[in-house]
């Protein structure tokens, strides 16, 4: 199994492999948070993998957390901090909120978003 994988340093923007080297792509907590350009990013890791591989984003939100108190989650969502939560001159287009549209953008087919939610929750009284 060690000769299967391998850690490799490198930078999102410019990854250090050929075109279409890869059968998936998995990016957690990564690829478009904070991006100036995160359809470039996407695009670059779109690169990398063979047509008909799969680029995934894994995309972490807190929303379960306060699920119990719905007024003060929408007061909280209204804030700059819940719009845009990297940078308050964030282009609304660069917002995760805004991914499917970076994957189609990208060229990438059969475009889907999932969610989960866990049993874990805040501890609130």
């Amino acid at each position: 199994m060690k000769d299967q994988v391998s850690l490799r340093q490198g930078d999102i923007n410019d990854l250090p492999f050929d075109d279409a080297t890869f059968d998936w792509l998995w990016s957690a907590s990564l690829a478009g948070y904070g991006a100036d350009q995160p359809l470039a990013q996407l695009r670059e890791l779109a690169r990398v993998v063979r047509p008909g591989g799969t680029v995934s984003l894994l995309i972490y939100t807190s929303q379960a957390l306060i699920a119990a108190h719905p007024l003060l989650e929408a007061r909280l969502n209204a804030t700059a901090m819940g719009i845009a939560p990297f940078t308050v001159d964030m282009p609304p287009e660069n917002h995760w909120l805004r991914a499917i549209g970076w994957f189609r953008a990208a060229g990438l087919k059969e475009v889907k978003a999932q969610t989960f939610v866990s049993e874990v929750q805040a501890p609130l009284s």
